[in-house]
């Protein structure tokens, strides 16, 4: 079995980075949907 480990201190950086803007806007898109009217469009 492979050892999982990051080849780089910036890897791991970018790997976090990454993650926390996707669960951001994970978390930012149903607020963004309701403030702004575009959930009639979703349920479309």
């Amino acid at each position: 079995m492979k050892d999982n480990k990051f080849a780089s201190s910036f890897g791991f950086i970018m790997s976090a980075v990454g993650s926390a803007v996707g669960v951001g806007n994970l978390w930012g898109f149903p607020y963004k949907m309701g403030t702004t009217g575009g959930f009639a469009f979703l349920l479309c």
